[in-house]
């Protein structure tokens, strides 16, 4: 996980497939691999994430790259479907990435101010994980409120609670200011 957190996708997957071996029937791992795998490989991404839930690996995180994979692929109807199911679910809980405001945010050009103000308070209430309105804003919100939410999922050390290296928080890493964070936090820099 650290090495996809650093942005070495390859020897991240070589790391992971390793573990896989290791311990062929735990959740954990396959749900990682899974991760790893949404960068290049979406199709084995999708097996390898129900070979987790399979083993058990009924979480937050497992519904979270489900929908990331339907992103990837356009929500179609069937798609927006299983996400209202999910959603319903997960509904409340501080680690969901997917709740209404987002998915409005997202769809829409103009209510980046909405997105970030609900970022904001529900991040100082406690409502939702810094880590996880730091994705929101890298993704769909000003960059400036990213770069200023990132100093506190810094201070909290929940900065990489969502993998950074998404196409969708592509503008967030390319920013200089990413570079500069990355170097201030000791972990070099990385090409995007």
């Amino acid at each position: 996980e650290l090495l996809l957190h650093l942005g070495d996708l390859d020897r991240a997957l070589e790391f992971i497939e390793r573990a896989c071996r290791i311990k062929p029937v735990s959740a954990g791992e396959r749900l990682v691999l899974a991760w790893v795998l949404l960068h290049t490989d979406e199709q084995r991404a999708r097996r390898e994430l129900a070979h987790a839930r399979r083993l058990g690996a009924d979480t937050v995180f497992s519904d979270n790259l489900e929908c990331l994979l339907n992103h990837r692929s356009g929500w179609t109807e069937s798609a927006l479907g299983r996400w209202r199911e999910l959603n319903q679910a997960r509904r409340g809980d501080p680690l969901w990435m997917w709740p209404d405001y987002f998915m409005e945010a997202t769809g829409s050009g103009d209510s980046t101010g909405a997105l970030v103000e609900t970022v904001r308070r529900r991040v100082e209430s406690g409502a939702l994980d810094v880590g996880v309105g730091l994705f929101f804003l890298a993704s769909a919100g000003p960059l400036d409120e990213a770069f200023a939410l990132a100093e506190d999922a810094v201070a909290q050390r929940r900065l990489f609670i969502v993998d950074p290296w998404l196409e969708e928080t592509r503008r967030f890493r390319a920013s200089p200011a990413f570079g500069t964070l990355r170097q201030r936090l000791g972990l070099g820099s990385v090409d995007a």
